[in-house]
Parts: structure tokens; C-alpha cells; sequence
């Protein structure tokens, strides 16, 4: 009884089912959130339905998506029962103009192909007709000379045509072949994404009356996503500057985006719908927030490269994570930010990087140089803007411009700036510097069982420009780390050096086609039998002829 009843079941459920009607019906793409990885796409459909339950096929819908990600909101006069995604086994390809096109041309090529292939046949035919009738008379009468030369030269001259002929159209049957065979790659090629399987999200809607409707379909995918670019203009040093917000963005989803509303978002599509916990934040020195929002120690390199004088490694670009076809790993602000771009968008899944302008800021800036005589002898052109914090900057590579001219690629880091980003505009070639050593008679001696070794610099800054400029120069001395190694500094235009690293840091304004000196000298006095490597040498590219 039990097995009848579940028979019975099944079969009321199999009737119910077959009874669904099914619809097919198209959905335009109408908008996409691109975030950092993956992408938001919404379509709409229009229905037109009538009292009871109906199974309708939405086409145009991303293949690979997540089927958890699946939201539709229907209209008030319908209701959703049921969603699921699957293949569309029943759908036949459309064929662009293109293809038909190029399918035309192949019949064309065919067809001629077939017309040579019949007249070289004609030939090939004639041809062995004449090798098989090549007796001239009988066995019992003679052939006399005359006739004989008649056949003979019949037989060269005509067996001469037909071989002309047939290699000439042997010739244009492999032409044939090969524009065949070229036409059939191309048809390959544009039929490739048509030859992919297609996908489609079913929905089940009941209806109490007949009347137009449209549904909303959201969905996440995987294969798209953006990365923020800027270009970073300044016309002089008493402008402001342009911040021209950029953004790569890449489309691998198997569907184009065209004409769409494209929104950019630095949120996380696949947050955990579970509650947040809230973990104590303590703060210690040497700390900073990392991006997960937790408070780490620095690694050994982070109060080199982000201590007090940020001008020196502003221009040094992070090392980052490669993670997906164009996206790094990128530390964002902890709030969500979307950017809507102004227009229409379209972007073909091709898996091609495209540009999209975001937005352009003019910022106040101020300008000032710095400079590393004994590594570089240029003045870096720095300028310091403010009130960053309020256009949304996200970590990313910036293409620097001044005057009009590429400067070169820098790197824009949110993170570590604090109420001033610094931002190197590359070196200034009207600010000339020159960094000489003094040889000074005694500058090497020996003094019982001690060496003495005295150094002198004087490095002069020039300021070609007709403005004032002001400037940061660093230079140091040695820092011993042993008792028996003894640095004594003689003179440094009254600049003491900071006492674990022993830089010095000099800031001052020359005037126009005005220069400034600045003389350090400094002694190390050391064992004379434990040698002690003092000068240090600035490495330089070699010649590749010479390896």
C-alpha cells in the first residue's frame, strides 16, 4: 500500500509539472557593479502573463555564475515560487551578419572550386583517352611517313595543352583551398563564443490576471573587475593639481557589456551574511592598521621606508600580490565607496583591460625639492597636497606629469599619508648640485695603534629658476656600533646628525640664481691591525658589450 501511495504521489507530481507552461523570454543587461574582484550584474525582463503558473526561460544571463547569488524582484502583480539556473539545450545560436556573410563567400569559393575540379577532370579524360588510342593504322597496312608525322605532332602539341592546362588549374585549386581554409578560420573564430554552452534562470510566476509585468535578475560573477589608475598633472609650482581618478576594468564573463550603467565599488561581494563581532582595538607605538583592520607590528622595513622624512620614498612603489588578471592585492578604506560613471559604458568580455574616467579633482598643493647629494646628484620637485582624505583615493600606480612632460610612474598610497600626501614630480633640472670631497693634507694618519681618517664635502645647491625655492637636503654621517670605532663630527653648517642613523637633514630657501654651500666634515678613528670599510660606493650600470 505504502509503494502505491508513493507511486501515486509521484506521478500527480509528474502530471503537475507538465502541466507548467513554459515561456522563453530575453533579458537586457542593464547595469553592473564592477568591484575590486567579480561584479554585480543586473538584467530586466518583461512578461506578459496570464492566471495560473508559468515556467519561464530568461536568456542572456552570464554562463559561470553563482546560482546562490540569484535575487529577482517581481512586480506586485505576480509572485516568484521557484528559481533555478541551468543549461539551455533548446537555444540555437544566432549568426551575426558577419558570419553569413563569410559563410557566402566560402559557398562561393566552393562552388568555383567544384567548376575548376570539373574542367581539370574534362582534361585529365581526354588526356587518357588519347594515351589509350595512340596506334596510328593497322597491324596489316603500313603507315607511311607523312601521316606519321602528322600524329606525332598532333600527339605533343595537344598532350603539351593539356599538361599547361592541368597545372594551371592544379594551381588555382590550391589557391581555392587556401582562401577556403581561411574563411573556415575566420567563421571558427567569430562562432567560438556563439558554440558556447548558454545558461538560463528559470523562474516559476503565478499570476491571478492577465497583465504586463518585468522582473529584476541580480547576480554575481566571477571574471570581471577593476583596478584604480590616476594620472597626476601640475602645470607650475604656484598651481594646484589635477588628480585625474582612473580605473583598468576587464570583462572575461562571457557576456558584453553594452551601453550599460556602470557602477565601480570598493565593497566585498562575498562578505559572510553572519553577524559581525566586534574585537577590542588597542594601540601601541610602531603600529599601524593593516587591511583586515587589525593592528599589527611594522616588519623591519617599515620604519625605514615610512619614517619621518616620507619625501625620500615617495616614489618607491610597495611590493603586491598578483590576484586576479589585472587586480592586485589593494588595501581599501574601511568605508564603501561606489563611483558612478557618467555614461553609458560598454565592455566586451574579452578579457581585455580597458580605461574608464572616474573623476577629476583639483587639489591645493605645496611645492617644495628635496634632495640626496651623495646618492643622486638632482633635486627632486615634491609637492604636498591636502585634503586627499576627502576624494576616496584607493592604493594604486599613478603616471606622473609636470609642465606638460611624463615624468615617469609613482605610486599612491592612502595608507601612509597622514593629513599631507607627498608626491614626487621627478627631478628638476634647473636646480644644479654638485658634492666634492676635500683632500686635505693629514687626512689619513696613523697614531700608535690607531688610524684616523679625516673626510670632508662641500656639496653647492643652485637655483637657476626666478622664484624662490625651498629645499630639503639630506646627508650622515657613520654610526659606530663598536667601542672601538670612534666618529667624531668637525663640521655641519651647525646641523646636528640624529643619533641612530646619523642623518643629517638641512632645510632652507635660496633666491633666484642664488646658490647655498654646505661643508661637512667628520673624523673615524679606529684599530689599525682590524680594517673598517668607511667610503661606500654608489652601484652603476655596466655595458652589455663587455658580457
Amino acid at each position: 500500500m505504502k509503494t502505491s501511495g508513493l507511486i501515486l504521489s509521484l506521478f500527480v507530481s509528474i502530471t503537475l509539472w507538465a502541466q507548467i507552461k513554459t515561456k522563453h523570454i530575453d533579458s537586457k543587461l542593464t547595469q553592473v557593479t564592477l568591484y575590486l574582484s567579480g561584479a554585480e550584474l543586473s538584467h530586466v525582463a518583461e512578461l506578459s502573463t496570464t492566471p495560473g503558473t508559468t515556467r519561464w526561460l530568461i536568456k542572456n544571463i552570464a554562463p559561470n555564475i553563482n546560482p546562490q547569488s540569484i535575487r529577482i524582484t517581481a512586480g506586485k502583480d505576480i509572485k516568484v515560487t521557484s528559481i533555478s539556473y541551468e543549461r539551455n539545450y533548446l537555444n540555437e545560436p544566432q549568426r551575426s551578419k558577419e558570419i553569413k556573410a563569410l559563410y557566402d563567400s566560402l559557398d562561393v569559393v566552393r562552388f568555383e572550386r567544384e567548376q575548376v575540379q570539373a574542367d581539370a577532370d574534362v582534361y585529365q579524360s581526354e588526356k587518357q583517352l588519347i594515351q589509350k588510342n595512340n596506334v596510328v593504322g593497322g597491324t596489316a597496312n603500313g603507315v607511311n611517313t607523312e601521316e606519321l608525322r602528322k600524329m606525332a605532332d598532333f600527339y605533343r602539341a595537344r598532350m603539351k595543352e593539356i599538361n599547361t592546362k592541368l597545372f594551371s588549374l592544379s594551381k588555382s585549386l590550391i589557391k581555392l583551398d587556401e582562401k577556403a581554409a581561411k574563411i573556415q578560420r575566420q567563421i571558427n573564430e567569430l562562432n567560438e563564443p556563439l558554440n558556447q554552452a548558454e545558461y538560463a534562470v528559470v523562474v516559476d510566476i503565478q499570476a491571478n490576471k492577465v497583465s504586463n509585468s518585468s522582473l529584476e535578475i541580480k547576480y554575481l560573477v566571477n571574471d570581471a573587475g577593476w583596478e584604480p589608475f590616476y594620472d597626476i598633472r601640475a602645470i607650475d609650482t604656484n598651481e594646484p593639481i589635477d588628480i585625474e581618478y582612473k580605473a583598468k576594468v576587464y570583462n572575461n564573463t562571457g557576456l558584453d557589456f553594452e551601453k550599460i550603467d556602470l557602477t565601480l565599488s570598493t565593497a566585498d561581494p562575498n562578505v559572510s551574511a553572519q553577524r559581525p563581532h566586534l574585537n577590542p582595538w588597542n594601540l601601541n607605538f610602531n603600529t599601524y592598521i593593516n587591511r583586515e583592520g587589525h593592528l599589527n607590528k611594522m616588519d623591519a622595513q617599515a620604519p625605514a621606508m615610512y619614517g619621518e622624512s616620507r619625501a625620500e620614498y615617495a616614489d618607491e612603489e610597495p611590493v603586491v600580490t598578483q590576484q586576479q588578471t589585472i587586480s592586485n592585492s589593494i588595501d581599501v578604506n574601511e568605508l564603501t565607496v561606489n563611483f558612478r560613471i557618467k555614461n553609458q559604458y560598454t565592455l566586451p568580455s574579452d578579457n581585455k583591460i580597458y580605461m574608464a574616467d572616474i573623476e577629476t579633482y583639483k587639489v591645493p598643493a605645496l611645492y617644495s625639492h628635496f634632495a640626496i647629494p651623495k646618492i643622486d646628484p638632482h633635486a627632486f620637485l615634491m609637492a604636498h597636497v591636502t585634503g586627499w582624505e576627502k576624494l576616496n583615493l584607493i592604493e594604486g600606480k599613478a603616471n606622473i606629469y609636470y609642465a606638460g612632460t611624463y615624468i615617469g610612474e609613482s605610486y599612491i598610497n592612502p595608507r601612509f599619508s597622514t593629513d599631507t600626501m607627498d608626491i614626487s614630480l621627478g627631478r628638476d633640472t634647473k636646480i644644479m648640485i654638485t658634492r666634492i670631497k676635500k683632500e686635505d693634507f693629514g687626512s689619513n694618519s696613523i697614531l700608535g695603534a690607531q688610524r684616523k681618517e679625516t673626510f670632508t664635502y662641500e656639496t653647492t645647491i643652485r637655483n637657476s629658476h626666478k622664484h624662490a625655492i625651498q629645499i630639503e637636503v639630506l646627508d650622515q654621517i657613520p654610526v659606530s656600533q663598536e667601542e672601538n670605532i670612534k666618529v667624531v663630527l668637525i663640521e655641519s653648517n651647525n646641523i646636528k646628525p640624529e643619533t641612530l642613523s646619523g642623518q643629517l637633514k638641512y632645510q632652507f630657501n635660496i633666491e633666484p640664481s642664488a646658490e647655498q654651500k654646505l661643508k661637512l666634515a667628520y673624523s673615524v678613528q679606529y684599530p689599525k691591525d682590524r680594517p673598517v670599510t668607511i667610503r661606500t660606493s654608489r652601484q652603476t650600470q655596466k655595458s652589455a658589450r663587455f658580457f
